[in-house]
């Protein structure tokens, strides 16, 4: 289901919500989610954010930087759909996924140490890092899920908030030099 689709279904299956009411309580204006999901308006970024905001749907935002965002295309973890979602089902995911990785760290550590770039590692060494490396991407499968799960339980403003402290204490604690972004290249 395309970000518009999963917008449409979320304010027209809750007894609660009506485009009006939500482009109300989004700063939006008149009419401006049905220009969206007619097709007569672009969602922008900032709408998404907002309307995902007020219907406590994270996957809203999901789907806008998966379909729109070269970067949400690229490095964004596909939303499961097709597994246990609850709360429990996920923990027990990660729990078991963790397990895994966390078996097959020591060997990942071996293979690392004392190599500065991709071409310090022989093919077998890079097999062994990419094997780890597919353990860790369903670690953080899982715990995307777990913050999906989270903002369903409690919102999208307290997870908001609960992030905002996190970054603030690996920057009172000194892990993070500036406030500078986390750059991957």
């Amino acid at each position: 289901m395309c970000v518009v689709a999963e917008i449409r279904e979320t304010v027209e299956s809750s007894p609660n919500l009506s485009y009006r009411i939500v482009e109300e309580k989004a700063g939006l204006g008149n009419k401006v989610i049905y220009k969206i999901t007619s097709h007569e308006k672009p969602l922008r970024a900032d709408a998404a954010f907002s309307i995902a905001h007020v219907v406590d749907n994270p996957n809203i935002v999901r789907k806008y930087c998966h379909e729109n965002c070269i970067i949400g295309q690229s490095l964004e973890l596909v939303p499961l759909n097709n597994v246990d979602l609850s709360m429990n089902g996920i923990l027990v995911k990660c729990r078991r996924e963790g397990k895994e990785f966390y078996e097959i760290l020591e060997d990942l550590e071996e293979v690392c140490l004392n190599k500065k770039s991709a071409a310090d590692y022989s093919k077998n060494e890079e097999d062994i890092f990419f094997s780890a490396f597919h353990e860790m991407l369903d670690v953080l499968h899982c715990c995307q899920e777990l913050v999906a799960a989270t903002i369903r339980k409690w919102g999208l403003r307290r997870v908001i908030t609960e992030i905002q402290k996190h970054n603030q204490k690996c920057r009172s604690r000194g892990y993070v030099k500036s406030n500078e972004t986390l750059q991957y290249v």
